[in-house]
């Protein structure tokens, strides 16, 4: 069984559905065709303690609520498991996750969904499209992690080409009709999958096809089918060319911070209130945040407290207490469409651990 490729508008989606008690559960779990017994029974356990979280709050549909998380924990509980499940239920989502990174187990109550470990595991492992070209024809396939599924393919005319010579390309690959049509099969595409791209093929003929295309943006690399000549010598080299094309955005994403600020400081906001308050107020460009960076604490109008405070905030304010505010400064950054860099530890350090670039205007 293939895992269903996790996007950036799963959590847009998300981001959306708010309104308390929006329950979201993260558990690890040990790769395996179906869900460890100690995997199963942490679970079981997390979804027990969001129970007694509703409890608390003497919420009158938390059993039709609880019976909707129980039986999303049954049927993930029996399939094929990566780094971690994710689950999250309100009265309007009924959704699963599986992740290919680790997270911290916990059982969240709130206004909102708990969605940073979604972000986290779409910067390490990003969906993308592989794009491969070769004598029979191209293919463009959706790729995340280690799973490729095929999703168009441009095939060759039925009008046999001349034989080529040895060491010269083939001359019908590098046919203008044919290159049109492979450009249009992938702006076609890119137009509601606009994620990292890596073409695959010979040589000669990715560079006569990359002079050609108007639909390259965000090139992750390009993979000599020579080197690399199999579907999973594909996926190998895409997940390389990956892993280098994600260091250059993080790389770009401090860059821009550095240059906003010398050119128009004004749009820089660092700290997690200035930022908050700033991604409300305005369209956002972009939030870099370091990975490890968290924030427990509550929201009010006036201000952000921190979790030392909480014993002060009224009872009215109790749904305002949040698990971590930079998953919610996150959630906000995305719903406005802004982009998010998860930069390394230390990076932002002169930023108190975030830096949130605002759109002009």
């Amino acid at each position: 069984m293939t895992h269903p490729l996790l996007r950036w508008r799963d959590i847009a989606d998300l981001t959306v559905a708010r309104g308390f008690p929006c329950i979201s559960v993260l558990v690890a779990t040990t790769p395996a065709p179906s869900m460890r017994g100690d995997d199963r029974q942490l679970m079981m356990a997390l979804v027990d303690q969001a129970g007694s979280e509703l409890e608390s709050h003497g919420l009158l549909a938390r059993g039709r609520l609880m019976t909707e998380l129980r039986d999303i924990a049954q049927q993930v509980a029996g399939e094929p498991t990566q780094g971690s499940r994710a689950l999250y239920v309100s009265h309007a989502v009924r959704r699963s996750f599986s992740l290919p990174v680790s997270v911290t187990p916990r059982a969240v109550v709130e206004p909102t969904f708990a969605t940073r470990d979604l972000v986290r595991a779409l910067h390490a492992t990003p969906p993308h499209l592989i794009l491969t070209l070769d004598s029979s024809g191209a293919q463009l396939f959706h790729a995340q992690g280690m799973t490729m599924t095929s999703v168009a393919g441009v095939s060759m005319t039925s009008e046999a080409p001349e034989p080529r010579q040895h060491g010269q390309p083939d001359r019908a690959l590098a046919s203008d009709t044919f290159l049109a049509e492979v450009d249009y099969q992938l702006g076609r595409h890119r137009l509601t999958f606009p994620s990292p791209l890596v073409l695959a093929g010979p040589e000669a003929l990715l560079a006569t096809f990359a002079q050609r295309s108007s639909h390259l943006e965000r090139l992750a690399g390009k993979l000599d089918t020579a080197d690399y000549p199999t579907p999973a010598d594909i996926l190998r080299g895409s997940s390389i060319a990956l892993e280098q094309y994600l260091v250059s955005r993080r790389h770009s994403a401090l860059a821009l911070v550095r240059e906003t600020l010398e050119r128009d400081p004004r749009r820089v906001f660092t700290g997690i209130e200035a930022a908050w308050r700033e991604g409300r107020r305005r369209s956002p460009l972009m939030l870099a945040v370091e990975t490890g960076y968290s924030v427990p604490g509550h929201r009010c109008s006036a201000a952000l407290t921190q979790r030392d405070d909480i014993g002060t905030v009224s009872h009215d304010h109790v749904h305002d207490q949040v698990h971590d505010l930079v998953d919610d400064l996150i959630e906000i950054v995305i719903h406005g469409g802004g982009w998010i860099a998860l930069v390394d530890d230390g990076s932002l350090r002169q930023h108190q651990r975030l830096a949130l670039v605002s759109g002009r205007g």
